[in-house]
């Protein structure tokens, strides 16, 4: 394929991308999310060699993180009528900090030029079970086919909201039966010690969720948007809460999702300390509203100071980066995701 036939201005197809996500129960861990994906694109033209760069995002907190395995990167190209595979090396991705809670694996093809096809597969392992993973349907190439499956067991209720325009080729539900064993220990005797170990299996009720579609057209960001990720076709997951039954250490119902009113709390305590403890920033503040009496121009005069002052880094983030006192110093600072925010117990990791 030289020109994709549905949209010949593409530099690049996605021909397909698969993705699946299931909550298991590891023994002396818990339950756990696993993410695995598999994703192929044709390179079509010298403006989609950029496609050969790719990011995934992984989520810690303190000593728990987010562990990628499996990681398969091929590039295929037809050379004298022959397929050759060119796999990348371990020293083709390279693991940076992102933020306090966020690493990127960065990931680059060998050997990609027009006419290739690049394949990426790979796995996550999550503890963080807030953060299950969402779905583009969409980018900014067109797409072939792209499927997402999901199983999640009963003891935890996501919201489920699709956004964008593309209408799914294929969206079914159902229930299936599914089990995990609960192996525990217990020592008796007092001069000779005897171990005895107890297999506990139980059965839970598993909702199957499977989405797809095909012949996904590129998405084109247009003037004014406040991001593409609130407008591009996707699934989007949120935890809204949990129910266990006796047979676990913490049964009961224990919710996630809050009111909005909790989500400001949320963000305002982030920058709370640094603003009503940042002498500096209050000088700062007086010399802008100097003879300004009205709230009207007051919010007016800090605004117009910030637009002229402070430079946008290119980057979107849900929590400052920078302290008020660093972002002054330095004049840039990220913009706010001001549309599709979710604080970490809500829920959101990942751009891909």
């Amino acid at each position: 394929m030289k020109v994709y036939p549905l949209d010949s201005s593409a530099e690049a197809v996605v021909l397909v991308d698969y993705g699946e996500s299931t909550i298991n129960y590891i023994q002396n861990k818990g339950f756990q999310v696993i993410f695995e994906r598999l994703r192929r694109v044709k390179i079509l033209t010298k403006d989609g060699l950029k496609w050969a760069d790719f990011s995934i995002t992984l989520y810690h907190d303190s000593d728990q993180e987010e562990k990628i395995s499996g990681l398969k990167v091929v590039t295929y190209n037809l050379e004298n009528g022959k397929v050759v595979e060119s796999k990348a090396k371990s020293d083709a991705f390279i693991k940076e900090k992102y933020d306090a809670n966020r690493n990127i694996t960065k990931v680059s093809w060998p050997n990609v030029k027009e006419g290739s096809i690049i394949e990426i597969a790979y796995r996550v392992n999550s503890d963080f079970l807030f953060n299950f993973q969402d779905w583009e349907f969409q980018t900014s190439i067109p797409t072939r086919m792209s499927e997402y499956r999901a199983k999640i067991p009963e003891y935890y209720n996501y919201e489920k909201y699709m956004q964008g325009y593309v209408v799914l080729d294929i969206n079914e539900s159902e229930t299936a039966t599914n089990s995990f064993t609960i192996t525990s220990s217990q020592r008796s005797g007092a001069m000779v010690s005897n171990t005895t170990f107890n297999n506990d299996k139980i059965e839970y009720q598993e909702n199957h969720f499977r989405w797809a579609a095909k012949n996904i057209p590129a998405f084109k960001k247009e003037p004014f948007l406040t991001t593409p990720r609130d407008y591009i076709s996707k699934m989007n997951f949120e935890l809204s809460f949990t129910k266990f039954p006796n047979e676990f250490s913490n049964p009961g119902i224990k919710h996630y999702m809050g009111t909005w009113e909790d989500i400001n709390k949320t963000y305002l305590k982030s920058v709370e300390d640094e603003i009503t403890g940042n002498n500096s920033l209050k000088t700062q503040v007086a010399e802008v509203l100097a003879g300004v009496t009205s709230p009207e121009q007051k919010v007016s005069a800090i605004y117009n100071y910030v637009r002229q002052n402070v430079l946008w880094n290119e980057d979107y983030r849900k929590y400052p980066e920078n302290s008020p006192k660093k972002v002054w110093r330095e004049k840039k600072e990220a913009l706010p995701k001001l549309i599709s925010f979710l604080p970490p117990c809500w829920k959101k990791r990942r751009s891909m």
